[in-house]
């Protein structure tokens, strides 16, 4: 397989389902054994597969594909097409930058955001990335409607 080959994650994902069989887990002796390789090149695979965030680590050495959560899709679908749009265009950050400006233009809204900020850095310094990431999203969700409001109101305010 080529180095592009090996780090297709389209390509994982159509091995997985061969080589995870019927019942979608499979320890590194039954990889080997269905994909014809040595047991410890099927456990690199599978381990390399695991860091990538595509197989679980299941008790008694087994893996099985990782567990989807539509919540998350749901989250995800949404920021990754709007990060990719803007990618094309501009970088992200400097696209919200002026956004950020308007937000940030009460000191009440600068020590929310300050405070929300040290949460999160106090989350990820203590390990947690889950807490960290809600921390982030309830960042981003608490800025929005005040921020289009703020926009909107501007927009219908008579020019003088």
């Amino acid at each position: 397989m080529s180095d592009a080959g090996r780090r297709d994650p389209a390509v994982h994902v159509r091995l997985l389902g061969a080589l995870l069989g019927q019942a979608g887990t499979a320890t590194p002796e039954q990889v080997a054994g269905r994909a014809g390789v040595s047991t410890e090149a099927a456990a690199e695979t599978l381990a390399a597969l695991e860091r990538e965030g595509l197989l679980e680590r299941m008790p008694g050495e087994a893996y099985r594909a990782t567990r989807l959560d539509s919540r998350e899709v749901r989250e995800l679908y949404p920021a990754v097409l709007m990060l990719e749009a803007i990618a094309v265009l501009r970088p992200a950050r400097r696209a919200l930058m002026p956004y950020e400006r308007v937000y940030m233009d009460t000191g009440e809204r600068r020590e929310r955001s300050a405070a929300q900020h040290d949460a999160i850095v106090a989350a990820l310094a203590g390990g947690d990335q889950a807490a960290a990431a809600e921390l982030v999203r309830g960042n981003f969700t608490s800025a929005l409607p005040e921020l289009t409001a703020e926009l909107d109101r501007h927009r219908e305010e008579p020019r003088s």
